[in-house]
Order: C-alpha cells, then structure tokens, then sequence
C-alpha cells in the first residue's frame, strides 16, 4: 500500500514516514513488530550473524496477578534496558505479545557475552526492591527477569530463517525449564551467570567496548534516552534513535506523529483511507477488531449501550497447542476461532475483539439480558466447530496427526457507569480476568460471570 501509494503520488512524503513507523514499529515497546520481520526479514537476517530470543520470566503471573498493565509496563521498561544496551548496530523485534528476537552482526561467543549483559542489566533493574513497576495498589515492586536463548544464523533463505528461529526458541526454552534468569547457547546448553566486574573485563577483551560502556552505564543506572513507556508520547522517537541501518525508502518524520486517526483522516483517497483502517484497526489473523480500535471507539461504544459487560476468552491450554503444532498451525487455529467469533458477534449485540496474540474480548451490548445463556452458547459453539472433526476438515492435526479438540474458557465482567469510557472497559477487562481465571481453574471450558 506505501508503495503503491507513493508511486501515485496519493500521499505526501511526510504522511508515508508515518505511516510507515505506525505499521512497523510496536507502540508499547517502541521495538519493531512482526510485520517488519515478515517483510525486511530477508535483508535483516542476510546482515546478521547471531539471533537471541528472549521472554520475560514469570509475565504471565504478573499479568494474572497484578493485571495487564502491569505487565505492560515491565515489558516496555525491559526492552528500553534492552534497547539501550544492543545500540543502533543491532535490532530489536517484538515477534508475538510475549517474545522479543535481537540480530546483531557479532560471532557466537560475542553474542553470549552480549546475551548475559542483558540478562544481568535487566535482572539487576528489575528484579530487586528497587525495581522501576511496581503494584499500583500496594506500591510493592514487583520483580522479574529474563530467560534468553541464542542461535547462528548461517543464511537468509526461508529454510536458514525458520532454522535459526527454531534453534533460537529450542534453546530459550531449555533456558525457561533451567528456572528463567539464565541464558542458553546455540546448543542449548546453560551458561553460567557472571559478576558485573567479570563481564565487563570479558566484553572489552572480546573487542566489544560499546557494550561494555552501554552496560556499565545501565547497572550504574546513568542510561540517558527516552524510556520506551514513556507517558509523553515520545515511543516514535525512541525508536527511531535506534532504527535497522537497512537502506530506507521513507525519510523518518522529524517532528512527533500524528494521532492515527487523524492521520488517516486526512487521506484524500477513500479506498486508500479505508485499507489503511482496516490494516491498522484490525487484526490481520482474525479480521476482528483490535485494541487500537477500542481504543478510538470505546467512547462511542458506551454512548450507543454496546458495552455494557466485558467477556475475556481464553482457548484452553493453547500455549500446548502452540508448542506442539508450531506457530503457523497455532495461528491457523486462532483465524478459525476469529471467525467463529465474528459469526457470532454478527448475530448478537456484541463486538468482537481480538486485542493481541491469543488474547480475545467481548463487548456484551446492553440489549443482552441474559449474559450466561449468550455465553454458553459461544462457549458451545467453540467446542463444536473446534472439535477434531471441523479442525480435520481445516488441515489442522494434534500432534503425531492426532485429533485436536479445542475448548474456550470465559470470564465476565460489568463495565461500570461510574467510570470514564475507556478506564471504565479496562477495568472490567481486569475483573473479567479474575473470572476467567476461576472459570480455568474450575476445569476450563466454561463460563464464570461476575459475582
């Protein structure tokens, strides 16, 4: 579309920069998104010699316990330590909502030097009293660390691509099962853990001053530089500060970016308007609604009665359906959740949303009198048009070509008028989550509403 767009003259040179950055760069943490991946991906890995993949330890019970934004924040704080330490010469990527890849251009043994810097830097910020997030209710830190696992990239051909990223994920994995906090080399084995003083003289001997000053500066606590959460709106900027030296068909915009919507507000071209709305605004798995657009619409939503609760969904054990198809076939089994969801939401006053990854939403209107019987029947549906029979007729196995039957647990929430719009939406979205949690405790597939 920029290109196309470009070539007709429809947009200005500024608009496309912004554009540009709103499609490829992840507004939380200010590091690049899959999409970028998926489309520079040949040219990043061709420039690269080693990959890190890395996952924060204990995300999810943060998320369960103090709520996603708390979890938001940890992850945007983590990839600013990251970011600084990396430097312009390497690139960060936001892959999925939950796990982060670093390129750089340094041998295998340089890059576990670099891979332990990060390690130490962010269990040293983050996971001690004195860690930045915090509780917002008790006021208590809260702690975490990171598990990084790292591969060679021999090659930029799809084969070589998908090769390093599974050895990448293979290796984080095994860092995961040693406990977190650790990192795993490209054969999977542990490293061990390093004192600052030790690592410091190791990364000057190894002729990686840059990261030695970078890392020093970040246990000191002296790091300079926008924080990639920063509440200021700077993220853009940020980003830029240490964008992929790839060779750029668009100029950066100098100045802060536009809101998005009136950024595409002022498209002249309606059909070129609309396909950028749609990519923007909706998921391009499920063809749901994100949460940008509930974001741009949750005023509108409440004004007109069409939130009135809030329903989190949640496929059972799907982080097991993602481990043992692998990531293309666990994506298919999303598009085809996505579309039962749009299904339904079509014929019930209720808005679908699919806000990340696997995390999905209802918007239950307030013309739904009976919320537990509206969600059973979603809940009912799920568990037939999921089961072996419809997933078969997908092309979509369990392992070992096994029948996979997929079930979806619900928690709901009231979305209270005392609230402002958008507060009001996220603040059932916490709640609902504390009632999907009973819901998968209970036995998963199954609905529990708001006591």
């Amino acid at each position: 579309m920029l290109e196309d767009a470009s070539r007709r003259g429809a947009l200005d040179e500024e608009t496309l920069g912004e554009l540009h950055d709103a499609a490829y760069i992840d507004p939380l943490t200010g590091a690049y998104n899959r999409l970028f991946l998926e489309e520079y991906g040949q040219d990043l890995f061709a420039r690269s010699r080693s990959l890190l993949s890395f996952k924060l330890d204990e995300l999810k019970e943060i998320n369960d316990g103090y709520g996603h934004a708390v979890g938001d924040h940890y992850l945007a704080e983590t990839t600013d330590i990251i970011s600084r330490i990396i430097g312009p010469d390497a690139v960060l990527i936001r892959r999925n909502p939950t796990k982060f890849a670093v390129f750089t251009d340094v041998n295998a043994r340089s890059a576990q030097l670099l891979a332990e810097a990060l390690r130490l830097a962010v269990a040293h910020r983050l996971a001690h009293k004195a860690s930045p997030v915090y509780n917002m209710t008790t006021h208590e830190p809260v702690r975490s660390s990171i598990q990084i696992g790292l591969a060679k990239i021999r090659g930029s051909s799809p084969q070589e691509r998908e090769s390093a990223l599974l050895d990448a994920e293979t290796s984080r994995k095994n860092a995961k099962e040693a406990g977190g906090n650790i990192v795993a080399d490209s054969s999977g084995n542990l490293l061990l853990r390093t004192h600052v003083n030790v690592l410091l003289r190791k990364l000057s001997a190894a002729g990686l001053p840059g990261i030695a000053q970078r890392f020093q500066q970040e246990i000191r606590g002296s790091a300079g530089g926008v924080r990639a959460s920063d509440p200021s709106g700077r993220t853009g900027e940020f980003a830029m500060k240490r964008r992929l030296s790839l060779e750029k068909r668009y100029k950066p915009p100098t100045r802060k970016a536009r809101a998005l919507d009136v950024l595409l507000r002022d498209i002249q071209d309606r059909p070129l308007r609309a396909s950028f709305s749609d990519f923007f605004f909706r998921n391009p798995l499920s063809g749901l609604h994100n949460a940008l657009w509930l974001e741009r619409n949750a005023a509108a939503m409440r004004a007109a009665g069409r939130a009135a609760r809030y329903a989190a969904l949640d496929l059972d054990k799907f982080g097991e359906i993602d481990r043992s198809l692998g990531e293309e076939r666990a994506d298919r089994v999303l598009a085809c959740f996505g579309r039962i969801l749009g299904g339904f939401a079509r014929e019930r006053s209720v808005e679908a949303l699919h806000l990340s990854g696997e995390e999905f939403a209802l918007l239950i209107g307030q013309e739904e009198q009976d919320v537990q019987g509206l969600l059973e029947a979603l809940r009912r549906r799920v568990e037939e048009q999921l089961g072996p029979k419809a997933l078969s007729e997908e092309g979509i196995a369990g392992l070992d070509g096994k029948a996979l039957h997929v079930t979806v647990s619900i928690g709901e929430a009231l979305i209270k008028d005392s609230q402002s719009p958008l507060p009001g939406i996220r603040s059932a979205a916490e709640r609902a989550e504390v009632s999907l949690t009973q819901a998968k405790t209970q036995g998963r597939n199954r609905v529990v509403l708001e006591k």
